[in-house]
């Protein structure tokens, strides 16, 4: 299996398992095709031994000479040392948890994309009457219920989470998205969508059991427990062909406008601010989506100190200035 995100990242995956084979090819069906040469090879293998000698990062990061294990559900092994190289071998466990694969494809697509002058933007695109316009928000912030509601409308989709940004020029990552029961009016509109509404119900479902188990359990502790799961934020994963294939999906287009938004309490209320401001929102909204769960093992690694963690936090830094500088262009190139 190969995927190449519009020639930036080219990924080889062997001997994947049924489970993850098919969540990556529903993640990123768009991007499926053969490939001459790869940046990042994730090879699955029966098991993985930790090496003599290693020592904990994080409860659930061993590391030694240069190669982070992540040891949560499966292990994964990550040759941070080669971070820069132009090809990086990845290898995990065939029981590894099918989310940590792409985790692993995101990250280093937002890394290499810097390298050859695009900014990953933590945004949903969509085509509209007037263009292609941007939106840019905090997680949990409404932007996938906002790209639903502008695709009812008959916007075209480059993605809810994530786009491609050199220039003025977006280019599509219609990546999967989760659809939850906190995305309010859109939720329900989605029940009448017959891809989808087999899970909602069972989700629902699913919750009226647990306020029933609720309501009847004696216990403190236990009702405590099972009242906060059914608070949580549990979610259904889908992507656009499936719940709407109508959509259209775009590419790439030229942008019309970056917009900021942030959650209000009806309704998104949007940022009209100057350019140094639109600037290190942007910068920082993209660095909180690239380190992620990572940021805390890197902070872990770079105390550690060694030649390999001196070296790749010289990289992080220089990626960071290089990608200041390619968001000063695309400012240069659209409107905000």
């Amino acid at each position: 299996m190969a995927y190449s995100i519009h020639d930036i990242l080219k990924v080889h995956l062997i001997n994947p398992s049924k489970e993850n084979a098919s969540f990556l090819k529903e993640e990123l069906w768009n991007f499926e095709k053969e490939v001459s040469s790869v940046d990042l090879t994730i090879k699955f293998v029966d098991k993985i031994t930790l090496p003599e000698g290693f020592i904990y990062l994080k409860y659930d990061l061993a590391y030694k000479d240069g190669i982070f294990y992540f040891l949560k559900d499966g292990i994964l092994e990550f040759p941070i040392k080669d971070i820069a190289k132009s090809h990086i071998l990845v290898r995990a466990e065939k029981n590894i948890i099918k989310w940590h694969p792409l985790f692993v494809i995101e990250k280093v697509l937002s890394l290499k994309a810097i390298e050859k002058g695009y900014s990953l933007f933590h945004c949903a695109g969509l085509e509209e009457k007037d263009g292609v316009n941007l939106y840019l928000a905090l997680g949990a912030s409404g932007k996938t219920g906002f790209a639903i509601q502008k695709l009812f409308e008959g916007a075209k989709f480059l993605g809810e989470e994530y786009i491609l940004v050199k220039e003025d020029t977006a280019y599509a990552y219609p990546r999967g998205m989760n659809i939850h029961r906190f995305m309010g009016e859109d939720y329900e509109k989605l029940k009448s969508f017959p891809t989808l509404k087999k899970d909602i119900y069972k989700e629902i479902l699913f919750l009226k059991i647990l306020e029933f188990l609720t309501f009847i359990c004696p216990f403190k502790i236990l009702k405590r427990l099972i009242k906060r799961s059914a608070e949580g934020k549990r979610f259904i994963r889908t992507n656009i062909r499936k719940f709407l294939p109508e959509a259209k999906i775009l590419e790439k287009g030229r942008i019309k406008k970056i917009h900021i938004f942030f959650k209000g309490k009806s309704k998104p209320v949007f940022c009209n601010w100057d350019k140094e401001r639109f600037m290190n929102f942007i910068l920082w909204n993209n660095h909180i989506e690239k380190r992620g769960a990572i940021g805390l093992y890197l902070d872990a690694f770079w105390a550690y100190g060694d030649e390999y963690s001196k070296k790749t936090r010289q990289y992080f830094e220089e990626l960071l200035i290089k990608e200041r500088k390619i968001i000063e262009e695309i400012l240069k190139c659209v409107s905000f």
